[in-house]
């Protein structure tokens, strides 16, 4: 099958499909409305597949991919074939994550982050680039974490926390990246 971009595993909130995405054809996803839900004006526009997402966007936008539905191989291969590698940052957990460094060690990562003391073990094992802290503003340690109050301090762990803090990814990235909360869904046929 191929690698399509889809916000969910099932077809049926972002698209005129239903049920899973891995249960469909490519032709069969290909020819989906995945724009209607949203506005009129985006009526007829069909799901990318990951290359064409890819081809569209080289050069133009840092790239954010929160990996679930892709091996880590298959992802490395796609995101060289498009020439993209460096400015994309792939979310998903440390063993996924792990194995993506070491298929393509220019790959910047981002591992989940759920208690700030976490940071230590995590910057040691993994070496990322940023990390997503789910705890609230007010928990201990998130101030100190990312570094004069601001949530979003992007700077690199791999060499400590330096002025900027540790990288904190939260919801509210920077303007300049293009955040694709799409998951990256296979489907079940060529």
């Amino acid at each position: 099958g191929k690698h399509f971009l889809l916000h969910d595993a099932r077809l049926d909130r972002t698209t005129d499909g239903r049920g899973p995405i891995a249960e469909r054809t490519a032709a069969e996803v290909a020819r989906l409305d995945a724009g209607g839900w949203y506005s009129r004006a985006f009526a007829g526009v069909h799901p990318p597949t990951l290359d064409e997402f890819l081809q569209a966007t080289r050069g133009k936008v840092l790239l954010y991919f929160d990996a679930k539905s892709i091996a880590p191989e298959a992802l490395v291969e796609a995101l060289r074939r498009s020439g993209v590698v460096e400015q994309t940052i792939v979310y998903q957990g440390r063993d996924y994550l792990a194995r993506l460094r070491k298929l393509e060690p220019k790959l910047k990562i981002m591992p989940p982050l759920g208690n700030p003391g976490e940071i230590e073990e995590l910057v040691r094992t993994l070496r990322p680039d940023a990390v997503d802290a789910r705890w609230g503003a007010g928990a201990p340690g998130r101030r100190a974490a990312a570094g004069a109050g601001d949530d979003r301090a992007w700077n690199s762990p791999r060499t400590g926390p330096g002025a900027g803090g540790w990288p904190i990814a939260t919801h509210t990235p920077p303007s300049s990246t293009f955040t694709a909360w799409a998951r990256v869904g296979r489907t079940a046929g060529i």
